[in-house]
């Protein structure tokens, strides 16, 4: 978390000194497209391992019945 308010700083500085706020709105896409990319990737992790779980759930339920 440190280092993402850090390059922001950074990004943010950097638009100021060289008058190109363009550096800025760049840094934030990327930040935008990245938190989307890992959201979607997420969504994947759980749309694969969710039945998986669900499954040695009930079997493990089912053995310790027994």
């Amino acid at each position: 978390m440190a280092l993402l308010g850090v390059s922001t700083v950074i990004a943010l500085g950097l638009s100021i000194y060289c008058w190109d706020f363009y550096i800025l709105l760049g840094w934030l896409a990327i930040l935008g497209l990245t938190l989307i990319l890992f959201g979607v990737l997420a969504l994947f992790n759980v749309a694969m391992f969710a039945p998986i779980f669900w499954l040695v759930g009930r079997l493990s339920n089912r053995r310790a019945r027994k």
